[in-house]
C-alpha cells in the first residue's frame, strides 16, 4: 500500500461494508502508525484493529500497511500479506529452547565448552567459552558485525562468525551479542538426531525459520569477500 496507506482514512463501517468500529479507538490507532511511519520511527508497519473477533466473520475492524519493505522509495511497499524479519525475537522463542531442550535431553551441558562443537574456539581464549557464556552474553564476543557485507557463501559466512575474535575475556562482562546466538546456532545444528537447527524448530518452538527467506544468499563462491586472515583458513564449523 505504500505511502498512500499512510493517511486518515477512517476505519471500516457498517456502511462500508465492515462492522461498528468502538468508538474512536481504531481510527486513533491508524493514526498513531501513520505518524510513526511517516515520522521514520520505522520503516513500515502493518496494523490490525479489533476487539475480540467483534468484525465481520469474525475479521479485525481494519488491516492497514504503512511503508516500505526498506528505507528507499524505491523498495517494494509492505502489504497486508508482508513477513517481517522477526530479528533478535527468535533468540528467547526459538534458539534458547532448543539449546534448552538439549541439555534437558543430556545431549548438551551448560558448562560445555563451545570447542567441543565448534573447532573454531579451541584457541586462546576462546577456548574458555562455554555454552552459558553464549546463552548469557558473557562470552567476550562483539555485539555485531557486518557480515552481510562479506558477499561470502554460506561456508565462508559460518568461517567468518566462527572466526570472530573475542573483545573482553569471558565472563568478564555482559554485552548481548548477536555473534554469540549464531555461534550457538552452529554449536546445536548437528545434535538433532541428523536434523538442521531450523527443521527442528517448528515442531518444537513454534518457530518456522526454515523458509527460503531467512537463507542465506549463495550467489558468491567460496571466500569471496571474506577478510583476509580467514582466507586462507579451512572452514572448521
Amino acid at each position: 500500500m505504500g505511502d498512500a496507506a499512510v493517511n486518515d482514512a477512517p476505519c471500516a463501517t457498517p456502511e462500508a461494508g465492515g462492522a461498528e468500529p468502538p468508538g474512536p479507538g481504531p481510527i486513533a490507532a491508524v493514526r498513531l502508525v501513520a505518524e510513526a511511519v511517516r515520522e521514520g520511527v520505522a520503516p513500515a508497519a502493518v496494523l490490525a484493529v479489533g476487539r475480540g473477533g467483534a468484525g465481520q466473520d469474525g475479521a479485525p475492524y481494519e488491516i492497514r500497511a504503512f511503508g516500505h519493505t526498506h528505507p528507499t522509495a524505491a523498495a517494494p511497499p509492505v502489504t497486508e500479506d508482508t513477513v517481517f524479519d522477526l530479528a533478535s525475537l527468535t533468540k528467547v522463542v526459538a534458539t534458547t529452547p532448543a539449546v534448552l531442550r538439549l541439555i534437558d535431553a543430556g545431549q548438551l551441558a551448560l558448562d560445555d565448552p563451545v570447542a567441543r562443537y565448534v573447532p573454531a574456539y579451541a584457541e586462546g581464549a576462546k577456548a574458555r567459552v562455554t555454552l552459558r557464556h553464549l546463552l548469557t552474553h558473557t562470552a567476550g564476543l562483539p555485539a555485531h558485525e557486518p557480515f552481510h557485507e562479506l558477499g561470502a557463501s554460506p561456508i565462508g559466512l559460518r568461517a567468518a562468525i566462527a572466526g570472530t575474535p573475542l573483545i573482553a575475556d569471558p565472563a568478564s562482562t555482559v554485552r548481548y551479542s548477536d555473534v554469540g546466538f549464531m555461534t550457538l546456532g552452529f554449536a546445536t545444528s548437528g545434535r538433532w538426531r541428523g536434523r538442521g537447527f531450523s527443521a527442528q524448530n517448528p515442531g518444537g518452538c513454534g518457530c518456522d525459520s526454515g523458509s527460503d527467506r531467512d537463507r542465506v544468499s549463495d550467489r558468491h563462491d567460496g571466500e569471496r569477500g571474506l577478510p583476509e586472515h580467514l582466507r586462507t583458513q579451512e572452514p572448521r564449523v
